[in-house]
């Protein structure tokens, strides 16, 4: 097998290429919904990272300690199936924008969700 002409990066100039990455690539925000037809449960909520909103939702219900008790006891009697996590919308990062008015036009958005599905 011939060598390769470019080197390897070290493991530092990886480690700050995927920093890079991440910092490039802020995961979804917005507004989500867990539904529990069976129980005709609506539970509304607003995350800055959608991805690890839904993560965080599902470890707290296979554990037994999710703060909304609704919700844990949807779980409880209907089981994981009959869950459903749902996006409802997205906001995109403005560049201007800090966390501060990226939070406060996270709330204002879920207002308006909560009001429509009255959750």
């Amino acid at each position: 097998m011939p060598p390769s002409s470019a080197p390897l990066p070290s493991a530092a100039a990886q480690r700050r290429a995927l920093i890079r990455h991440y910092k490039d690539n802020p995961p979804p925000m917005g507004v989500y919904a867990v539904r529990c037809d069976v129980a005709q449960l609506v539970c509304v909520k607003a995350s800055m990272n959608l991805p690890g909103a839904f993560n965080r939702d599902r470890f707290q219900l296979r554990m037994g300690g999710h703060p909304d008790r609704r919700l844990q006891q949807a779980w409880r009697a209907h089981g994981e199936a009959a869950l459903r996590f749902e996006v409802l919308d997205t906001l995109k990062r403005r560049a201007d924008a800090t966390d501060a008015e990226h939070r406060a036009d996270l709330a204002a958005l879920l207002a308006l969700w909560q009001e429509e599905l009255a959750a």
